[in-house]
């Protein structure tokens, strides 16, 4: 299932990182992890921050649609969201899989507002959108689809990552964003696997008190080849990764609309040298 920019889990994620947003400029401190729940009628936010008061969220969304895409929206909004929460932003815990396929995909740039599912082996498209149709057939390789309107009784929730502030899972998701893009850029491997766990000071958090392991099911070379290369040629302190990957003034909305990625820096391609 697929979805345009303004519908579905991806416009829930970029609500959710329109509120963290907001919440950086309250306190570039802060710790957060909230959810954009869209059950259409409604939107509810809910979670947990350490920010104390809450913001006019129906306001909030409706002028970022406007300034944003031009698009007028009206958000009847609930908040669930506990202030003033104090929790523990010193554990990392991560289990993450890529491939080349779904790591480099960019979503077709398709202007109306629903979803579409490219049923490939029947020559269908489902959809609930008919301009998102008829978009979708002008692309040559679609001209001979049939569409087949549906209901979309869906309910979308956003992805965990984008209700986060940097310092957590966030910034170490984006980090093994990067190191799987210079992998598969090199042609180790076309499919990856990440478990990190860590406990502790995040100042001092080093390759060597980590909990780590790396699979594979298409390397050309062993896991622990793979694994002992990335901690060989990666920096995982976090303030390190901040700055390679200036991730302090990164727009996280860019993963959502395709624009320019921070993590697709092939700048340790050159450096794996296979013996």
């Amino acid at each position: 299932m697929n979805y345009t920019t303004l519908y579905g889990k991806n416009l829930c994620n970029l609500l959710a990182n329109k509120i963290i947003e907001e919440f950086n400029l309250i306190d570039k401190n802060h710790v957060t992890n909230i959810f954009v729940v869209n059950l259409g009628q409604f939107v509810v936010v809910k979670g947990v921050t350490s920010i104390s008061n809450p913001l006019n969220y129906s306001q909030l969304f409706s002028l970022y649609c406007q300034d944003e895409f031009n698009i007028d929206n009206t958000f009847n909004v609930i908040d669930l969201i506990e202030y003033n929460h104090i929790s523990n932003n010193n554990v990392i815990n991560i289990d993450l899989s890529f491939t080349i396929d779904n790591l480099l995909k960019k979503d077709l740039k398709i202007s109306g507002h629903g979803f579409y599912d490219l049923k490939s082996n029947s020559d269908f498209i489902l959809h609930n959108n008919q301009k998102v149709f008829e978009e979708l057939i002008l692309i040559p390789e679609f001209n001979d689809y049939n569409g087949l309107k549906l209901k979309d009784n869906f309910v979308y929730i956003s992805d965990e990552v984008y209700g986060l502030n940097l310092v957590s899972n966030k910034l170490y998701h984006f980090f093994l964003k990067y190191v799987s893009y210079n992998i598969f850029e090199r042609n180790l491997s076309r499919d990856i696997n990440f478990k990190l766990f860590y406990v502790g000071n995040l100042d001092d958090l080093n390759w060597e008190n980590i909990d780590f392991e790396v699979s594979s099911t298409t390397s050309i070379v062993s896991n622990e080849w793979t694994k002992s290369l990335i901690l060989d040629l990666f920096d995982f302190n976090y303030k390190s990764i901040k700055k390679h990957l200036s991730l302090d003034g990164y727009d996280f909305s860019n993963e959502i609309l395709s624009k320019d990625r921070c993590w697709e820096k092939r700048d340790k391609v050159s450096e794996m040298i296979l013996l």
